[in-house]
């Protein structure tokens, strides 16, 4: 998982631009950390990423807040572990020490990630998402229909217009199927794990330019941390 974090902070880092000291120093820990599983370092990124977020608000994303309160929530589990190994003068971690962290938060993670999912569904029942002339989830689901299944535009006009006004639904019951199952275990949160890939994935294959691959990334690194 912590390639997978490493990988994404990058992402948001090139994204932003090198164009500070900061941004460069953060670039080194998070590098670090991708190459070592010393809890100090860990802890040390986590720290400098959630400091760029909070000097960031409000001009930052949504999913930006998901990530800030699931990263925030690891580094209070990895703390006790970044102490002993100041303590023990480690210079590398041990990484059991590391996977307990992981072991410790995945419940944590959980409800977290399922709260953010009903959230998201709940919030969605409106007059705004729910009609089909603008909502987002048409033009996402029509999309994916006309970029890979080109068959799609032979369907008629009315099963067109039934599919545009379904297409919110869907969405809701996927993201609150979504956060229902993470927060079990088990084969449930298997496929709750498994839906959330298949969500955000299917986000991330429209066609450019609107294809939101970035949060794609932010939710399914996070989803991870679960497992």
């Amino acid at each position: 998982w912590i390639l997978f974090w490493a990988a994404h902070q990058c992402m948001q880092l090139a994204h932003a631009g090198l164009n500070s000291p900061f941004n460069a120093v953060q670039l080194l820990l998070v590098a670090a950390v991708a190459a070592s599983s010393n809890p100090v370092i860990f802890g040390a990124a986590i720290c400098s990423r959630l400091f760029s977020f909070a000097i960031a608000v409000p001009f930052v994303w949504d999913s930006y807040f998901w990530c800030a309160q699931t990263d925030a929530a690891l580094l209070f589990a990895l703390l006790p572990y970044a102490w002993a190994s100041l303590r023990a003068r480690r210079s590398v971690g041990d990484r059991q020490d590391i996977a307990d962290v992981f072991h410790q938060n995945a419940g944590t993670a959980r409800w977290q990630l399922s709260l953010f999912y009903a959230a998201s569904g709940f919030w969605k029942i409106n007059t705004s998402f729910l009609n089909p002339r603008y909502s987002c989830a048409p033009f996402f689901v029509f999309a994916l229909l006309d970029s890979y299944l080109p068959g799609a535009a032979t369907l008629s006009t009315k099963t067109l217009q039934v599919l545009a006004t379904a297409s919110a639904w869907m969405t809701i019951s996927g993201e609150l199927a979504i956060a229902v199952l993470l927060a079990r275990k088990g084969w449930s949160h298997r496929l709750g794990v498994m839906l959330a890939i298949l969500l955000h994935g299917g986000i991330a294959i429209v066609p450019p330019p609107n294809n939101a691959v970035p949060f794609s990334v932010s939710a399914l690194t996070r989803v991870l941390l679960t497992i």
